[in-house]
């Protein structure tokens, strides 16, 4: 069983490491929740851009701004960690 922790202030979000893996839960009308993924798991982060958004896939273009998540007006209902792996 993993053993998961909700992020839930900017310090456990901006602890993330390039390579974390991050399962996030889309609120619905999210592009994410259009394409059938209620939840995704993003293994081996990206990281955390200049604009304060958690990069989970470049290559699709897959983020969530930290501001707007801790406000609870971002696309990601919530997002956890495996702990262990954030710090």
């Amino acid at each position: 069983m993993l053993n998961l922790k909700r992020l839930e202030t900017v310090t456990e979000i901006q602890s993330l490491k390039k390579g974390s893996t991050v399962i996030v839960e889309w609120k619905e009308g999210s592009s994410e929740y259009k394409r059938g993924n209620k939840v995704g798991i993003y293994k081996r982060i990206w990281g955390i851009n200049r604009s304060n958004e958690v990069i989970l896939e470049l290559r699709r273009n897959i983020y969530f701004s930290i501001d707007m998540y801790l406000s609870g007006e971002s696309v990601a209902k919530a997002a956890y960690v495996i702990k262990g792996e954030e710090q």
